[in-house]
């Protein structure tokens, strides 16, 4: 689904928070939405990644991050340290970081797969993973 800036996507009983503003292209951008019975708030980032934060309250407050980083675009650690930094604990980052390791789930490493590596050492971050592949390339009829 594409969304532009000035369209708002509407679910029955949900809030949907999203940053299309950093992009470039047609493609990118993040969304969440939240069920309208879970008290919940966007979060200010101060970043030029895509990526967007909401605070609930599911039991405890709860941070979620969605966070997008395109295949071939060049990020800095520092920009991702800078997001962890803004993210109260505690907090889940889902998202399409376009990172490859063993690590990761992957069978070849990436600079991206390293990145992501040295982001969850430095920061004690724990993955959450189950290796089911996530995306089918149409071209090459393969799952990723």
């Amino acid at each position: 689904m594409y969304i532009r800036d000035n369209n708002t996507v509407n679910f029955r009983d949900y809030s949907t928070f999203s940053n299309t503003s950093s992009r470039t292209r047609v493609s990118g951008g993040v969304a969440l939405a939240v069920a309208n019975d879970i008290p919940s708030s966007c979060l200010n980032l101060n970043t030029n990644l895509q990526a967007l934060a909401v605070r609930m309250h599911i039991k405890s407050l709860i941070t979620l991050c969605s966070l997008y980083i395109p295949p071939h675009h060049i990020i800095h650690q520092t920009e991702l340290n800078n997001l962890i930094s803004q993210l109260p604990s505690p907090f889940l980052i889902l998202g399409d970081f376009n990172g490859h390791s063993p690590l990761l789930g992957g069978t070849e490493t990436n600079s991206r797969g390293r990145q992501i590596e040295q982001l969850l050492a430095d920061h004690s971050i724990y993955l959450l993973k189950n290796y089911e592949k996530t995306r089918f390339h149409l071209p090459t009829q393969i799952f990723h």
